[in-house]
């Protein structure tokens, strides 16, 4: 995980990379590089980023969603919170504060898949 690696690379530079016009979104390609089977890495990532770097967790949610729609080529228009057909899947996220969308990254609870 290399938003994990400061002290081996330095940091990371994706504000960087966001300044200079590139899409930065945070993904996995495969379970096989993630260090336990129920877990969801790129959200963890953005937690990391929210807390350590002070990342909005509105710049979070885009760099887990839209950005990683427009990095594979896809219209951002494919990401949606709306109800309707389910496409990918959805997460359950417990929170500290239930009606804060944005308390999602504040929290060490575990995501749960839901099929």
């Amino acid at each position: 995980m290399l938003f994990r690696s400061p002290a081996a690379f330095g940091p990371h530079r994706y504000r960087q990379m966001q300044e200079a016009g590139i899409t930065v979104a945070l993904g996995t390609d495969s379970i096989i590089n993630l260090d336990r089977a129920d877990r969801l890495s790129p959200f963890d990532d953005a937690r990391l980023l929210v807390s350590r770097d002070h990342l909005t967790p509105i710049a979070a949610l885009g760099m887990l969603t839209v950005a990683g729609a427009r990095a594979l080529g896809l219209p951002p228009s494919s990401v949606t919170f709306t109800p309707g057909r389910q496409v990918l899947g959805c997460v359950s996220i417990p929170t500290p504060e239930p009606g804060s969308w944005s308390s999602i990254f504040q929290t060490d609870a575990e995501l749960e898949l839901l099929q």
